[in-house]
């Protein structure tokens, strides 16, 4: 029992970085994609005079489905708690 609280210990997960997830429909196959958004790796701090006065992060992706070659940018900026303020998809694909 001892052992297993040690485990759990140096295993605990801290600070929980939410997992986000983007349904995108591509405009020219008709393929939905599901894209999975890790904030601690695919997000970083906006940097650009474009970015909203409260924003904390950006996600800047490209996107490709298996159907197709067409590939679909999406540019979305949060605030520090992960609430999405604005997005931004090309005009290759729509968010579902």
């Amino acid at each position: 029992m001892k052992l297993k609280k040690i485990l759990s210990a140096i295993f605990k997960k801290t600070g929980g970085s939410k997992t986000l997830i983007y349904r995108i429909k591509c405009k020219k196959c008709g393929e939905i994609i599901t894209v999975r958004i890790n904030p601690g790796t695919d997000m970083r701090s906006p940097y650009d005079d474009d970015a909203p006065e409260n924003a904390a992060y950006i996600l800047t992706k490209e996107i490709l489905g298996g159907k197709c070659q067409n590939i679909i940018n999406i540019k979305c900026y949060y605030d520090a708690s992960l609430k999405e303020i604005s997005r931004d998809i090309s005009e290759t694909g729509t968010f579902i």
